[in-house]
């Protein structure tokens, strides 16, 4: 199984890593980075006038390898397209608990904004 989380969502569910670890479940987790709980931020943007990234943290960064390998979960970090493709394979070849951290761009346009049409 693999599950895709950005880092903020992860962060409001960190302890289903935990879980994982905790009942040996050969879940791969995919984080993609971008320090910011992104869709609180763009609601708070466009529903708010918050400026853009108002709940971001790149000024306290989560180290989410350290976190895993804290919890007992094996982890590594992978930034480039090759890197994802062989760290998410390894990782779904072995029958432990995994996660696999993507850095992103914080710029990039968030869910909110295709399932919105933009």
């Amino acid at each position: 199984m693999v599950a895709l989380a950005g880092d903020g969502g992860l962060m409001m569910a960190i302890h289903e890593l935990h879980t994982a670890a905790a009942e040996s479940l050969p879940v791969t987790t995919v984080v993609f980075r971008n320090e910011d709980y992104a869709i609180i931020s763009d609601g708070a943007e466009r529903d708010h006038g918050l400026p853009p990234g108002s709940y971001a943290w790149g000024d306290a960064p989560i180290d989410f390898v350290a976190l895993a390998e804290s919890m007992g979960v094996a982890a590594t970090r992978a930034a480039t397209p090759e890197e994802v493709r062989e760290a998410v394979a390894d990782a779904v070849e072995a029958d432990e608990p995994r996660l696999v951290e993507v850095p992103t761009d914080p710029a990039e346009p968030q869910a909110s904004d295709y399932l919105s049409g933009k």
